[in-house]
Protein backbone atom coordinates (compact mmCIF):
# COMPACT_ATOMS: atom_id res chain seq x y z
CA UNK A 1 0.00 0.00 0.00
CA UNK A 2 1.65 3.49 -0.86
CA UNK A 3 2.55 5.84 1.57
CA UNK A 4 0.59 8.94 2.15
CA UNK A 5 3.46 12.21 1.71
CA UNK A 6 1.50 15.23 3.22
CA UNK A 7 3.67 18.48 2.98
CA UNK A 8 2.34 21.69 4.94
CA UNK A 9 3.61 25.66 4.32
CA UNK A 10 0.87 27.38 5.36
CA UNK A 11 2.10 27.72 8.80
CA UNK A 12 5.55 26.40 9.66
CA UNK A 13 6.82 23.60 6.82
CA UNK A 14 6.70 20.31 8.01
CA UNK A 15 5.30 16.90 6.61
CA UNK A 16 4.04 13.65 7.57
CA UNK A 17 3.87 10.28 6.53
CA UNK A 18 0.90 8.28 7.51
CA UNK A 19 0.19 10.87 10.06
CA UNK A 20 3.80 10.32 11.90
CA UNK A 21 5.80 13.32 11.26
CA UNK A 22 8.92 13.58 8.80
CA UNK A 23 12.12 15.50 9.73
CA UNK A 24 13.27 17.64 7.17
CA UNK A 25 16.16 19.44 8.63
CA UNK A 26 17.41 22.85 9.35
CA UNK A 27 15.64 26.17 7.78
CA UNK A 28 17.96 26.24 4.56
CA UNK A 29 17.48 22.12 3.63
CA UNK A 30 13.60 23.33 4.42
CA UNK A 31 13.71 26.17 1.95
CA UNK A 32 14.86 23.94 -0.70
CA UNK A 33 12.05 21.15 0.05
CA UNK A 34 9.74 24.21 0.22
CA UNK A 35 11.24 25.58 -3.52
CA UNK A 36 10.92 21.94 -4.82
CA UNK A 37 7.00 20.79 -4.01
CA UNK A 38 5.94 24.32 -5.19
CA UNK A 39 7.47 23.83 -8.28
CA UNK A 40 5.07 21.09 -8.68
CA UNK A 41 7.40 18.67 -10.59
CA UNK A 42 8.88 21.09 -12.57
CA UNK A 43 12.79 21.52 -12.78
CA UNK A 44 14.30 24.23 -10.30
CA UNK A 45 17.54 25.57 -11.25
CA UNK A 46 20.57 25.47 -9.01
CA UNK A 47 20.83 28.68 -9.21
CA UNK A 48 17.22 29.70 -8.13
CA UNK A 49 17.61 27.02 -5.29
CA UNK A 50 20.87 28.69 -3.50
CA UNK A 51 19.48 31.59 -4.26
CA UNK A 52 16.02 30.96 -2.74
CA UNK A 53 18.62 29.55 0.40
CA UNK A 54 21.80 31.96 0.56
CA UNK A 55 20.51 34.88 -0.99
CA UNK A 56 22.46 36.99 -3.71
CA UNK A 57 25.37 35.96 -1.41
CA UNK A 58 26.14 32.71 -1.02
CA UNK A 59 28.04 31.23 1.22
CA UNK A 60 31.55 29.41 -0.08
CA UNK A 61 30.58 25.75 -1.08
CA UNK A 62 26.79 26.70 -1.35
CA UNK A 63 26.62 24.33 -4.77
CA UNK A 64 28.14 21.11 -2.83
CA UNK A 65 25.94 22.09 0.15
CA UNK A 66 22.77 21.93 -2.03
CA UNK A 67 24.04 18.64 -3.04
CA UNK A 68 24.19 17.67 0.78
CA UNK A 69 20.41 19.24 1.33
CA UNK A 70 19.13 17.70 -1.61
CA UNK A 71 20.55 13.65 -0.22
CA UNK A 72 19.60 14.18 2.84
CA UNK A 73 15.71 14.83 1.86
CA UNK A 74 15.93 12.03 -0.76
CA UNK A 75 16.43 9.44 2.49
CA UNK A 76 14.21 11.83 4.80
CA UNK A 77 11.01 11.40 2.20
CA UNK A 78 11.33 9.17 -0.54
CA UNK A 79 14.05 6.57 0.52
CA UNK A 80 12.81 3.99 -1.15
CA UNK A 81 12.57 5.89 -4.24
CA UNK A 82 16.19 7.31 -5.51
CA UNK A 83 15.22 9.15 -8.22
CA UNK A 84 12.33 11.11 -6.02
CA UNK A 85 14.37 14.05 -6.08
CA UNK A 86 15.99 14.28 -9.94
CA UNK A 87 18.73 16.51 -10.98
CA UNK A 88 18.21 16.79 -14.93
CA UNK A 89 22.05 18.15 -15.58
CA UNK A 90 20.27 21.61 -15.12
CA UNK A 91 18.25 22.14 -11.93
CA UNK A 92 16.54 19.74 -8.84
CA UNK A 93 12.83 18.30 -9.70
CA UNK A 94 10.18 16.07 -7.24
CA UNK A 95 8.96 13.35 -8.51
CA UNK A 96 7.25 11.28 -5.62
CA UNK A 97 3.50 11.95 -5.12
CA UNK A 98 2.84 13.75 -2.25
CA UNK A 99 -0.62 16.41 -0.82
CA UNK A 100 0.43 19.82 -0.30
CA UNK A 101 -1.94 21.99 1.63
CA UNK A 102 -0.78 24.94 -0.50
CA UNK A 103 -2.37 22.99 -3.85
CA UNK A 104 -5.41 22.08 -1.38
CA UNK A 105 -6.14 25.41 -0.98
CA UNK A 106 -6.09 26.72 -4.65
CA UNK A 107 -8.52 24.47 -5.56
CA UNK A 108 -11.11 24.70 -2.60
CA UNK A 109 -10.99 28.62 -3.62
CA UNK A 110 -11.11 27.39 -7.20
CA UNK A 111 -14.13 25.39 -6.41
CA UNK A 112 -15.87 28.24 -4.18
CA UNK A 113 -15.63 30.83 -6.92
CA UNK A 114 -17.15 29.09 -9.32
CA UNK A 115 -20.41 28.52 -6.68
CA UNK A 116 -23.35 30.35 -6.76
CA UNK A 117 -23.18 33.66 -4.57
CA UNK A 118 -23.77 33.34 -0.80
CA UNK A 119 -23.90 29.18 -1.38
CA UNK A 120 -19.80 29.43 -1.17
CA UNK A 121 -19.26 29.83 2.19
CA UNK A 122 -18.87 26.79 3.80
CA UNK A 123 -15.69 25.96 0.73
CA UNK A 124 -13.88 29.09 1.61
CA UNK A 125 -13.53 28.71 5.01
CA UNK A 126 -12.35 25.03 4.66
CA UNK A 127 -9.65 27.26 2.27
CA UNK A 128 -8.87 29.34 4.81
CA UNK A 129 -8.62 26.90 7.80
CA UNK A 130 -5.28 25.54 6.48
CA UNK A 131 -4.00 28.89 7.28
CA UNK A 132 -1.73 27.78 10.92
CA UNK A 133 0.32 31.06 10.51
CA UNK A 134 2.68 32.64 8.76
CA UNK A 135 2.69 31.02 5.15
CA UNK A 136 6.47 29.38 4.69
CA UNK A 137 7.20 29.91 8.34
CA UNK A 138 10.53 29.42 10.32
CA UNK A 139 11.93 29.93 7.03
CA UNK A 140 14.78 32.87 6.19
CA UNK A 141 13.36 35.70 4.57
CA UNK A 142 15.49 35.71 1.18
CA UNK A 143 13.91 37.26 -1.62
CA UNK A 144 12.52 34.11 -3.14
CA UNK A 145 11.13 33.06 -0.26
CA UNK A 146 9.84 36.37 1.19
CA UNK A 147 7.86 36.66 -2.61
CA UNK A 148 6.53 32.99 -1.94
CA UNK A 149 5.16 34.74 1.38
CA UNK A 150 3.66 37.23 0.31
CA UNK A 151 1.47 35.70 -2.91
CA UNK A 152 0.24 33.32 -0.42
CA UNK A 153 -0.65 36.24 2.29
CA UNK A 154 -2.31 38.18 -0.10
CA UNK A 155 -4.29 34.64 -1.68
CA UNK A 156 -5.27 34.56 2.28
CA UNK A 157 -6.78 38.19 2.08
CA UNK A 158 -8.25 37.47 -1.17
CA UNK A 159 -10.03 34.56 0.05
CA UNK A 160 -10.94 36.46 3.09
CA UNK A 161 -13.02 39.17 0.93
CA UNK A 162 -14.70 36.55 -0.68
CA UNK A 163 -15.86 34.45 2.42
CA UNK A 164 -17.20 37.79 4.19
CA UNK A 165 -19.08 38.64 0.99
CA UNK A 166 -20.25 35.73 0.61
CA UNK A 167 -22.08 35.69 4.12
CA UNK A 168 -23.33 38.96 3.03
CA UNK A 169 -24.94 37.65 -0.11
CA UNK A 170 -26.49 34.96 2.07
CA UNK A 171 -28.01 37.23 4.81
CA UNK A 172 -25.71 36.46 7.72
CA UNK A 173 -24.38 39.87 8.16
CA UNK A 174 -25.23 40.15 12.18
CA UNK A 175 -23.60 36.93 12.94
CA UNK A 176 -20.27 38.09 11.13
CA UNK A 177 -20.15 41.46 12.51
CA UNK A 178 -17.40 40.30 15.48
CA UNK A 179 -15.53 38.40 12.87
CA UNK A 180 -15.27 41.04 10.15
CA UNK A 181 -14.47 43.38 12.85
CA UNK A 182 -11.96 41.19 14.38
CA UNK A 183 -10.17 40.68 10.70
CA UNK A 184 -10.52 43.94 10.03
CA UNK A 185 -8.42 45.39 13.07
CA UNK A 186 -6.08 43.10 12.28
CA UNK A 187 -5.52 44.14 8.67
CA UNK A 188 -5.64 47.61 9.41
CA UNK A 189 -5.24 49.19 5.92
CA UNK A 190 -7.78 46.47 4.00
CA UNK A 191 -10.40 48.38 2.26
CA UNK A 192 -12.22 45.47 1.23
CA UNK A 193 -12.81 44.39 5.30
CA UNK A 194 -13.97 47.71 5.82
CA UNK A 195 -16.54 48.06 3.06
CA UNK A 196 -17.93 44.27 4.00
CA UNK A 197 -18.19 45.86 7.74
CA UNK A 198 -19.61 48.83 7.18
CA UNK A 199 -22.41 46.44 5.10
CA UNK A 200 -22.93 44.28 7.69
CA UNK A 201 -23.12 47.42 10.54
CA UNK A 202 -25.82 48.91 8.16
CA UNK A 203 -28.09 45.64 7.48
CA UNK A 204 -28.18 44.98 11.09
CA UNK A 205 -29.42 47.93 11.96
CA UNK A 206 -26.43 49.74 13.24
CA UNK A 207 -26.11 53.23 10.39
CA UNK A 208 -24.32 55.05 13.37
CA UNK A 209 -21.38 52.43 13.76
CA UNK A 210 -21.44 51.95 10.22
CA UNK A 211 -20.17 55.77 9.38
CA UNK A 212 -17.98 55.57 12.49
CA UNK A 213 -16.00 52.48 10.72
CA UNK A 214 -15.66 54.81 8.02
CA UNK A 215 -14.31 57.62 9.82
CA UNK A 216 -11.75 55.52 11.64
CA UNK A 217 -10.45 54.22 8.79
CA UNK A 218 -10.11 57.59 7.08
CA UNK A 219 -8.13 59.16 9.72
CA UNK A 220 -5.94 56.48 10.05
CA UNK A 221 -5.36 56.70 6.26
CA UNK A 222 -4.85 60.23 6.38
CA UNK A 223 -2.98 59.93 9.45
CA UNK A 224 -0.13 56.68 8.10
CA UNK A 225 -0.07 57.30 4.39
CA UNK A 226 -1.29 60.85 3.82
CA UNK A 227 -3.96 59.15 1.22
CA UNK A 228 -7.93 59.42 0.80
CA UNK A 229 -9.90 55.95 1.21
CA UNK A 230 -10.77 54.70 -2.66
CA UNK A 231 -14.12 55.80 -4.54
CA UNK A 232 -15.84 52.96 -3.64
CA UNK A 233 -15.32 53.44 0.15
CA UNK A 234 -16.51 56.88 -0.09
CA UNK A 235 -19.69 56.07 -2.46
CA UNK A 236 -20.34 53.71 0.11
CA UNK A 237 -20.33 56.12 3.36
CA UNK A 238 -22.92 58.40 0.79
CA UNK A 239 -25.00 55.78 0.49
CA UNK A 240 -24.95 54.44 4.22
CA UNK A 241 -25.85 58.38 5.10
CA UNK A 242 -28.71 58.57 2.70
CA UNK A 243 -30.01 55.16 3.54
CA UNK A 244 -29.79 53.72 -0.04
CA UNK A 245 -32.13 50.93 -0.94
CA UNK A 246 -29.22 49.68 -3.13
CA UNK A 247 -27.74 48.80 0.24
CA UNK A 248 -30.66 46.11 1.34
CA UNK A 249 -29.63 42.66 0.91
CA UNK A 250 -32.35 42.02 -1.69
CA UNK A 251 -31.47 44.94 -4.22
CA UNK A 252 -27.54 43.63 -3.34
CA UNK A 253 -25.94 42.94 -7.23
CA UNK A 254 -24.69 40.09 -7.68
CA UNK A 255 -20.81 38.84 -6.53
CA UNK A 256 -18.32 39.60 -9.57
CA UNK A 257 -16.42 35.85 -9.97
CA UNK A 258 -12.89 35.31 -11.93
CA UNK A 259 -13.29 35.69 -15.26
CA UNK A 260 -12.24 32.30 -17.62
CA UNK A 261 -8.18 32.50 -18.01
CA UNK A 262 -5.25 30.26 -18.89
CA UNK A 263 -2.15 32.12 -18.57
CA UNK A 264 -0.10 30.66 -21.48
CA UNK A 265 2.90 32.85 -20.23
CA UNK A 266 3.51 30.18 -17.86
CA UNK A 267 3.56 27.18 -20.21
CA UNK A 268 6.21 25.64 -20.74
CA UNK A 269 6.96 22.74 -23.57
CA UNK A 270 5.45 19.58 -21.55
CA UNK A 271 2.35 21.04 -20.37
CA UNK A 272 -0.67 18.87 -21.39
CA UNK A 273 -3.10 20.26 -23.91
CA UNK A 274 -6.93 19.90 -24.54
CA UNK A 275 -7.84 19.96 -27.95
CA UNK A 276 -11.12 20.87 -28.27
CA UNK A 277 -13.54 19.72 -31.13
CA UNK A 278 -14.31 23.89 -31.77
CA UNK A 279 -11.02 23.92 -32.80
CA UNK A 280 -9.38 25.73 -29.75
CA UNK A 281 -6.10 24.38 -28.11
CA UNK A 282 -5.94 24.61 -24.30
CA UNK A 283 -2.55 25.10 -22.56
CA UNK A 284 -3.31 23.19 -18.78
CA UNK A 285 -1.09 25.84 -16.87
CA UNK A 286 -2.82 25.85 -13.47
CA UNK A 287 -2.37 23.23 -11.28
CA UNK A 288 -6.28 23.32 -10.93
CA UNK A 289 -8.42 23.94 -14.37
CA UNK A 290 -12.28 23.81 -14.25
CA UNK A 291 -13.73 22.88 -17.45
CA UNK A 292 -17.53 23.50 -18.55
CA UNK A 293 -19.96 26.11 -19.60
CA UNK A 294 -20.07 28.54 -16.84
CA UNK A 295 -18.14 31.63 -17.89
CA UNK A 296 -15.75 31.44 -15.16
CA UNK A 297 -14.63 28.18 -15.90
CA UNK A 298 -11.18 27.85 -16.72
CA UNK A 299 -11.90 26.41 -20.15
CA UNK A 300 -15.26 27.35 -21.14
CA UNK A 301 -17.78 25.71 -23.54
CA UNK A 302 -20.57 27.34 -24.85
CA UNK A 303 -22.76 23.52 -25.42
CA UNK A 304 -26.03 22.09 -23.59
CA UNK A 305 -24.81 18.79 -23.05
CA UNK A 306 -22.03 20.12 -21.00
CA UNK A 307 -22.87 20.92 -16.88
CA UNK A 308 -22.21 24.03 -15.92
CA UNK A 309 -18.96 22.78 -13.85
CA UNK A 310 -18.86 19.72 -15.84
CA UNK A 311 -14.95 18.57 -14.85
CA UNK A 312 -11.40 19.21 -12.73
CA UNK A 313 -8.23 18.24 -14.27
CA UNK A 314 -5.68 18.60 -11.65
CA UNK A 315 -2.18 18.54 -12.59
CA UNK A 316 0.69 17.10 -10.20
CA UNK A 317 4.17 16.39 -11.26
CA UNK A 318 3.49 16.48 -14.99
CA UNK A 319 0.87 13.89 -14.20
CA UNK A 320 -3.03 14.98 -15.20
CA UNK A 321 -6.14 13.82 -13.19
CA UNK A 322 -9.47 14.04 -14.97
CA UNK A 323 -12.15 14.33 -12.61
CA UNK A 324 -15.95 14.68 -13.47
CA UNK A 325 -17.67 17.43 -11.06
CA UNK A 326 -20.73 15.32 -10.42
CA UNK A 327 -22.00 16.72 -13.70
CA UNK A 328 -25.47 16.17 -15.43
CA UNK A 329 -24.92 13.91 -18.52
CA UNK A 330 -21.77 12.26 -17.09
CA UNK A 331 -17.62 12.07 -18.17
CA UNK A 332 -16.50 9.18 -20.86
CA UNK A 333 -12.86 8.90 -21.60
CA UNK A 334 -12.18 6.27 -24.65
CA UNK A 335 -15.71 5.36 -24.60
CA UNK A 336 -16.37 4.16 -20.54
CA UNK A 337 -17.77 6.02 -17.64
CA UNK A 338 -15.42 7.37 -15.63
CA UNK A 339 -15.51 9.49 -12.63
CA UNK A 340 -11.76 9.59 -11.66
CA UNK A 341 -9.26 9.09 -14.44
CA UNK A 342 -5.28 9.64 -14.75
CA UNK A 343 -4.58 10.94 -18.31
CA UNK A 344 -2.52 9.54 -20.93
CA UNK A 345 -1.47 11.08 -24.57
CA UNK A 346 -4.32 10.65 -26.99
CA UNK A 347 -6.74 10.37 -24.77
CA UNK A 348 -10.40 10.98 -25.68
CA UNK A 349 -12.24 13.21 -23.53
CA UNK A 350 -16.56 13.14 -23.42
CA UNK A 351 -18.57 15.73 -21.86
CA UNK A 352 -21.61 14.44 -22.03
CA UNK A 353 -21.05 14.01 -25.93
CA UNK A 354 -18.87 17.23 -26.34
CA UNK A 355 -15.23 15.96 -27.15
CA UNK A 356 -11.72 16.66 -26.34
CA UNK A 357 -8.68 15.26 -27.06
CA UNK A 358 -5.73 15.31 -24.52
CA UNK A 359 -2.05 15.30 -25.91
CA UNK A 360 1.00 15.32 -24.31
Amino acid sequence: MRMSLRFTMLGAVECTRDGVAVALGGSKQRTVMSMLLLANGRSVSVDQLVESVWGTDPANGAVATLRVFVSNLRRAVCPEDTNGIRFDGHGYACRFEYDLDVFEFEELCRRAAMAAPGSDVAAWRRALDLFRGEPLGGLEPTEPVRREQVRLAEARLTALDAMFASELAAGRHREIVSELSAAAEAEPLREELRRALMVALYRSGRQADALRTYRLFRDRLIDELGIEPGPELRRLEQLVLEQSPSLDLDAAAPLGRPPSTIDVRNAQPLDGRLELEDGRVVVLTRRVTVVGRDEAADVTIDDRRVSRQHAVIRSRMGQYVLIDDGSTNGTDVNGEPVDHHRLAHGDLISLGGYGIRFVL
